[in-house]
């Protein structure tokens, strides 16, 4: 769990040092992503160890916050969190769209 943990740590600095608004997310409503970060665009984000898949669960979340027009997907590397969120960072809501989508792989 600890690769989980340092991987949060960065992407919540990689993302704040640019001037996102970033904070965990918590909920009684279990299977929630772990953080939201925005920058203009508002991303909810599930943080995995590497090599780890969301459950079932966050899979489920993710799906519902995107088929509601937000933007959702996960990561288990700060490669795939850069590149997401790189996407917050420049405002491109249809390249966001189309990134989430293809991650969110059980989508299709």
């Amino acid at each position: 769990m600890a690769g989980e943990s340092d991987l949060e740590k960065k992407i919540t600095r990689y993302a704040g040092d640019y001037g996102c608004y970033v904070r965990k997310f918590t909920s009684t409503h279990a299977g929630v992503p772990d953080r939201i970060i925005s920058k203009e665009l508002t991303l909810f984000l599930e943080i995995k160890d590497h090599g780890k898949k969301p459950t079932m669960l966050q899979q489920d979340e993710i799906s519902l916050i995107c088929a509601t027009g937000g933007f959702a997907t996960w990561v288990d590397s700060m490669e795939d969190a850069i590149t997401i969120l790189d996407g917050v960072l420049a405002n491109r809501a249809d390249w966001l769209r189309k990134e989430c989508n293809a991650k969110n792989y059980w989508k299709k």
